[in-house]
């Protein structure tokens, strides 16, 4: 956007450089570039009050917010919830300037966007923008639970208690079962195959009270992490918009209800990419390249964009080579693996699904399914109701 695209002469800028307890405002007259109006106000309700009463005062046509704190986005919203004209803009695209002040800083941030010398930010729409906040807790406490059971099973081999020969899964029923078992000293409860591993393990080096404790807290983010997985299924549900886009991702074999929710929550609109280059670039799962005579080297990917999206498409990845459907995909895959290695292969493929949800997202097509992966779907939908039962009924307790 630049000031040849406006359908507006006398264009009034509004400059925002938000700060930890307050954010300074500069009204712009484009025209001449001199500033019309500057002041400091409050990072609360009442000071952005007190900004919405100066943009209609002084006619604003437009509001540039610098995305520096979450502020900005309590801003951006609020402004935009009474009909102002806002965009948001990354601290890392705004151009360099020779001097640096509070009031340049905003002004400077309003005269290089109506120039055209920044891009806009994306910033979701409320409703994604709250599933977003469920989905990347979700995420966090999956993190916390796998650091945990990482170090439950370093404590045990420490020990020389390598249960791993027994389960393909430590921490399923009968891994879990194992472990309290050993941690009380109740021994006698076990099966003959764990007790010739216990037999052969150092159980006097195993500190049983620290795995004890973090037993319990895995157990803990266990029932917090289903809780999770309703109230997002619950959130999908009221929200038209968003379940039909869930819904639509689900048809893809491998992709499972909160896999999807991620993945609408980090990309929102797939309509805003043009083509799959741009959304590819945007998400970061293309090669890092650099070029020298010609002869051109890759570097891994440019990982740009949310690594919560890519940790989603990894995951849908991964689910496609255990399950090896949809054969398309999983052809795919062995394709690059032969020429690249498993791992290229991974990412080539996690790439290779965000361009078919592209493709679905902005024709409005489901994926072709046969008629097994269409019962897994009717599975899915079933279960997704379900847990969106279920997850009212943790809301209502909630308040």
């Amino acid at each position: 956007m630049n000031v040849s695209e406006l359908n507006y002469l006398n264009l009034r800028v509004c400059g925002i450089d938000p700060h930890k307890r307050f954010f300074k405002a500069v009204i712009v007259d484009v025209s001449t570039l001199n500033t019309i109006y500057e002041s400091n106000f409050p990072n609360n309700k009442s000071g952005v009050t007190e900004l919405e009463t100066k943009l209609r005062e002084y006619r604003c046509n437009l509001v540039v917010i610098e995305n520096t704190n979450n502020f900005s986005s309590a801003l951006y919203y609020y402004l935009k919830r009474h009909n102002f004209d806002v965009k948001s803009v990354s601290p890392k695209s705004v151009p360099q300037k020779p001097k640096k002040s509070d009031r340049i800083d905003a002004k400077w941030v309003a005269i290089v966007y109506v120039k055209g010398l920044v891009e806009e930010d994306y910033v979701p729409p409320e409703d994604i923008q709250h599933l977003r906040d469920l989905v990347r807790a979700r995420k966090r406490l999956v993190d916390m639970r796998t650091a945990l059971k990482n170090r439950v099973h370093t404590l045990l081999t420490r020990g020389a208690l390598h249960l791993n020969k027994l389960y393909s899964d430590i921490f399923g029923k009968k891994g879990r079962e194992a472990i309290n078992a050993i941690v009380s000293s109740n021994l006698d409860e076990v099966d003959e195959r764990v007790s010739q591993v216990i037999g052969d393990a150092f159980l006097e080096l195993i500190n049983k009270r620290v795995v004890d404790l973090f037993m319990g807290l895995i157990e803990i983010l266990d029932e917090r992490i289903k809780e999770l997985d309703e109230v997002i299924a619950a959130y999908v549900d009221t929200h038209s918009s968003i379940k039909a886009m869930v819904e639509r991702i689900m048809t893809v074999p491998g992709i499972s209800l909160v896999t999807a929710a991620i993945i609408v929550a980090e990309v929102g609109d797939f309509t805003r990419f043009p083509d799959k280059k741009q959304i590819s670039g945007w998400a970061g799962i293309v090669p890092r390249t650099k070029e020298s005579a010609g002869v051109q080297r890759g570097y891994g990917i440019t990982k740009r964009g949310s690594p919560y999206l890519r940790y989603a498409l990894h995951e849908v990845a991964n689910v496609i080579i255990l399950r090896k459907e949809p054969k398309e995909l999983y052809a795919f895959y062995w394709r690059v693996r032969r020429r690249s290695g498993k791992y290229k292969a991974t990412t080539a493929l996690a790439h290779k699904v965000l361009i078919v949800l592209w493709g679905m997202m902005t024709t409005g097509s489901n994926f072709e399914m046969d008629s097994n992966a269409r019962r897994l779907y009717h599975r899915k939908l079933r279960r997704f109701s379900n847990m969106a039962e279920s997850g009212k009924r943790v809301l209502l307790e909630v308040t």
